[in-house]
């Protein structure tokens, strides 16, 4: 499970999701189940990668430890 999510838009728009799992991630789209911030019902979502100029994935319990 991963804890944060980014997509980054062609567009220049940022899409952060949080208490993510990864359902598919193949070279046309990624698919994930996320907590909706708004009603904090598990939802999907699913982003073509043709439309994303990048992706970031935090792990959980990878980050940097001080």
């Amino acid at each position: 499970m991963l804890s944060i999510l980014c997509l980054f838009t062609v567009n220049g728009k940022t899409f952060t999701f949080r208490n993510v799992g990864i359902l598919s991630d193949n070279e046309f789209a990624i698919t994930f189940q996320y907590a909706a911030m708004s009603d904090g019902l598990t939802k999907i979502g699913t982003f073509y990668k043709a439309n994303l100029a990048g992706i970031s994935k935090t792990e959980v319990g990878k980050g940097r430890s001080e």
